[in-house]
């Protein structure tokens, strides 16, 4: 089988042979360009190239014609490479950029890096090639799971919070641009057990974070689990810890920390890793919900969210918990906790326009009677705003 025109040219490494080998299939062929590119193996357009450069009326045109570099590569003496192989062996200095510049200083000439790499390389694969000579890890932070072995006796204890923003989710954002979903979702994640609510909201305000806070923490009360030994942390996000100009404490930290006896911690600058656990979830529930799931409606997207939520709390064995459910890892520590404490917080929706959580003073507030207020309560109640009475306070929510 005849070999095709760049084989040839690759076999010989001759560019005048490989051409005039072309020209003479062209003249066989009567100048055909179509018969001579298939009978050559090459393109019609290299065959018209190359019977342009014969019209001239020479064969020394099918010379190679190229303009390549007019001077050699540059080198270095043979004994400059010497010199420059004593020092690198010498070890002082293993990198071959800190070396370059410390050759140069010393004895007074400019070599580029390129050529310094073509003399050092092999060296340096050998120094890193002996045992104790890698570089070793630096561990910058404290890994993940650190945080839930210790605190892997005081479940449902810590939480961490987080909002995700859903308008840059590529499949879920055209159904909330047509059936008007909520565009943030807000996550409370427990480090232990790996329980998580969630709710949602049209905008991220702080008096829609407060409320959300508010109503997670009296859904512990309600179960029992002990808010004053509890710590919530998030991130330093401008809605829950306020502008940087802000004198006063955040209406989520005094809503956390004053009615509820709780403890509000935010992460340091720059260390977003502590927030792991949430962030954790947050990826999960966007891989295996929000990318795969659609919604006829927007009560359907509730639901579909609240099953997700007692699958994931109830059913969904995790890994990192040893194969068991949230659920289950919760029991061990509260043997009383009950399936209902996954059932009784359903996800809601925030529009935005909620007021804020207000502290009334009681006494000042006595012309409320006990019937009315408790009238007044369960009204409320219906309509999805809470009361929590605290000490001499009333923590209204309306």
């Amino acid at each position: 089988m005849e070999l095709s025109y760049y084989e040839y040219l690759k076999d010989v490494k001759n560019t005048y042979k490989a051409r005039l080998r072309l020209v003479n299939c062209l003249k066989k062929n009567g100048g055909n360009i179509s018969k001579t590119a298939k009978e050559i193996k090459t393109t019609r357009k290299t065959v018209r190239k190359i019977k342009l450069l014969t019209q001239k009326g020479r064969l020394s045109a099918l010379e190679d014609q190229r303009k390549g570099p007019k001077c050699q590569w540059k080198q270095i003496s043979s004994s400059w490479q010497k010199l420059i192989k004593k020092e690198f062996s010498k070890g002082l200095i293993k990198t071959i950029t800190n070396f370059r510049l410390f050759f140069n200083r010393k004895y007074g000439v400019s070599f580029s890096y390129k050529l310094f790499w073509r003399i050092c390389s092999p060296m340096l694969k050998e120094i890193k090639a002996k045992p104790g000579n890698h570089r070793k890890h630096k561990k910058k932070h404290k890994r993940k799971a650190y945080w839930r072995e210790k605190y892997q006796d005081k479940p449902l204890l810590y939480w961490q919070t987080d909002p995700k923003y859903l308008d840059d989710i590529q499949t879920f954002y055209p159904q909330m641009i047509k059936l008007g979903l909520p565009r943030y979702q807000l996550g409370f994640r427990d480090v232990v057990s790996g329980s998580v609510f969630i709710s949602y909201t049209y905008s991220l305000s702080t008096s829609v974070l407060a409320n959300a806070a508010a109503r997670f923490l009296h859904h512990l009360g309600k179960h029992q689990i002990p808010t004053d030994q509890l710590q919530l942390q998030s991130d330093n996000d401008t809605a829950i810890v306020g502008p940087p100009q802000q004198q006063s404490r955040p209406l989520f930290t005094r809503i956390v920390e004053d009615v509820f006896s709780a403890r509000h911690e935010r992460i340091p600058p720059g260390a977003c890793w502590q927030q792991g656990y949430i962030e954790a979830y947050n990826w999960t529930c966007e891989l295996e919900f929000y990318a795969i799931e659609q919604f006829k409606s927007l009560k359907e997207f509730l639901e579909k969210a609240y099953t997700y939520q007692l699958v994931y709390n109830l059913l969904r064995p995790q890994p990192a918990l040893g194969n068991k459910t949230p659920y289950e890892t919760a029991k061990k520590v509260y043997p009383d906790l009950k399936p209902r404490f996954y059932l009784d917080l359903p996800p809601i929706i925030y529009h935005g326009d909620e007021p804020a959580p207000k502290l009334v003073n009681v006494d000042e507030a006595a012309i409320i009677e006990s019937k009315q207020l408790k009238k007044t309560i369960n009204s409320s109640l219906q309509s999805g705003y809470l009361f929590w009475e605290k000490s001499s306070f009333l923590v209204v929510l309306y």
